[in-house]
């Protein structure tokens, strides 16, 4: 192997380590969503558990209007948001699978130039396509959860905005 196919085979060798730091950003932007909402769901959570427990110690609360409202809204935030985390962390794990895939591509390209097999550069084709089309289902499923967190914050604010209603009926 001369000096010009190792210079060519670097620079082949390059194109995934490109795709890699694509990855890294997307992974990165994921992970800070995915973590948002994991503190959103334990808050939740604990403002629920604090709501049962003030209900337990004040029966009369039980009755009150703002109560039951918050109460249900973390009941149905919780599901919610617990949907979205999942669709989160099934995106970090393609895009991770992404990472990975462009790896094993670097290793296929150095092994296609060192035995000079044309198989060996076709299956490099492929196995970046395949790792280009890990790229894209996660783009899509971010997608499908940008899409529900605009849902579940409109009908959060609807809810807001009816109980100040209720309330002034009252």
């Amino acid at each position: 192997m001369n000096a010009q196919t190792v210079a060519q085979t670097i620079q082949l060798i390059l194109a995934p380590v490109v795709m890699i730091s694509a990855c890294a950003f997307l992974a990165n932007g994921l992970m800070s969503r995915f973590m948002r909402i994991n503190d959103r769901m334990r808050t939740l959570a604990q403002e629920r558990f604090e709501l049962l427990r003030a209900a337990h110690r004040d029966t009369d609360l039980r009755d009150d209007l703002f109560f039951q409202q918050r109460l249900h809204e973390t009941d149905r935030q919780l599901p919610s948001l617990l949907q979205r985390h999942q669709l989160l962390r099934n995106a970090l794990l393609l895009i991770y699978c992404a990472i990975a895939t462009f790896i094993v591509d670097m290793f296929v390209i150095g092994l296609s130039a060192v035995l000079n097999q044309t198989l060996l550069a076709s299956l490099a084709l492929g196995v970046f396509l395949i790792g280009t089309t890990l790229v894209f289902l996660t783009i899509l499923l971010e997608i499908l959860e940008v899409i529900r967190s605009h849902h579940g914050l409109n009908e959060e604010v609807k809810n807001i905005a009816l109980l100040e209603l209720e309330q002034e009926t009252k």
